[in-house]
């Protein structure tokens, strides 16, 4: 339920708020009728949107210039000016996002509450995402020996600041109803994205113990180990080398699961036990049933929001119509009500000065009959 008056007191504060919060979330909606402000909210939130893309972009430059090691001394100084430039930017970002957050708040009634639930947002986290990834340019001020594998793996997260791109395309109208589509269903798409995963783990865990049984049995079979069981572990080890596409632990499990349920199958790993066969279909079948209902829910909310929008906009149109019919009636009843004061006005000061004329005239006879008895 939204809340009717504002968490920041001050109307001036909160409409400066309001505003930085419409250019930095790139917000399609201007909220404003004033056509000066709406040209210069457009103005800033397009140059912000800009600037922000550009270093998101810039950010993967550093993938390419990695590979020029010949010019590894250029290169790093170019890497280093981008990434610590990044990391400020997005940091900067990431502070305004928060510091304005109370001014789109519309459910919080305390401020300081409305600061910290801002920090379990998924915008939140997307946006300390995109910061993270420019922490391993710390490793270049270090020396090799002791520069952190951490910091390295920072990078590799990279990609994820696609996420701050997708964020951006809010400034469409299409993109903005979907997101607050997924907004207003996470709870429902928590739940199945949790099943999905909860399914992924169940199916690694089978695939894993059909697939090690698998080979566990047919290594006991060889007839070398048959003659000297010490050779088991050896002799399994040799099978995995030579059959690179069978599933080997539980991360090879987990991945094998992940993709045959959402129907990718890249092929990399095969199925080897027959009951593993068995079941590999019943994933694939049960990832289509399930993976699709994600992409349908989206699709209907979409839908829904263009339509309550639209049946909002009629209402809007009739309440408006309705509201200046009866505008126009009260205008004329008001007209109505003026002319018959004005007529009652005319004829008050009509009689006023009938009467008026009369009693003068009476005076002046008096007088002159008064003139004639005293001659």
């Amino acid at each position: 339920m939204e809340r009717e008056t504002n968490l920041i007191k001050n109307k001036k504060i909160n409409d400066i708020f309001e505003a930085i919060g419409i250019i930095v979330t790139v917000d399609n909606d201007l909220k404003t009728n004033n056509k000066k402000h709406r040209i210069t909210l457009w103005i800033f939130r397009t140059l912000y949107l800009v600037f922000i893309a550009l270093f998101v972009l810039f950010g993967f430059v550093s993938f390419i210039l990695l590979k020029y090691s010949n010019h590894k001394n250029t290169f790093d100084k170019a890497i280093k000016f981008i990434e610590i430039s990044s990391f400020f930017v997005f940091v900067v970002d990431w502070l305004i996002h928060w510091i304005t957050y109370p001014a789109r708040d519309k459910k919080s009634k305390n401020i300081g509450v409305s600061y910290l639930k801002y920090l379990i947002t998924s915008g939140n986290i997307i946006l300390i995402l995109t910061f993270l990834p420019s922490l391993y340019v710390i490793n270049n001020f270090l020396p090799e020996a002791n520069q952190s594998n951490a910091l390295k793996a920072f990078n590799g997260f990279k990609f994820l600041r696609i996420l701050r791109l997708i964020m951006l395309l809010n400034v469409f109208v299409v993109f903005k109803n979907i997101s607050e589509s997924v907004s207003n269903e996470k709870v429902l798409f928590f739940n199945i994205f949790l099943f999905i995963g909860i399914l992924i783990v169940l199916f690694a865990l089978t695939v894993w113990y059909t697939e090690t049984e698998y080979v566990n049995n047919l290594v006991r079979e060889l007839p070398e180990v048959k003659a000297n069981p010490t050779k088991f572990e050896s002799e399994k080890i040799k099978f995995y080398t030579e059959h690179t596409n069978i599933v080997k632990n539980f991360g090879d499990a987990l991945y094998f699961s992940a993709i045959t349920l959402t129907t990718i199958g890249y092929g990399d790993y095969i199925p080897y036990s027959g009951f593993t066969k068995m079941i590999v279909p019943l994933i694939s079948m049960v990832g289509i049933a399930i993976i699709a209902i994600p992409g349908g829910m989206v699709a209907a909310s979409v839908l829904t929001s263009f339509q309550k929008k639209k049946d909002n906009k009629e209402k809007a149109n009739e309440l408006a119509e309705i509201i200046d019919a009866e505008i126009e009636r009260r205008v004329k009843e008001r007209i109505k009500e003026e002319e018959k004061e004005m007529k009652h006005d005319l004829l008050h000061r009509f009689d006023e000065t009938i009467q008026k004329e009369k009693e003068l005239k009476h005076t002046n006879e008096h007088a002159s009959h008064d003139h004639k008895v005293h001659k």
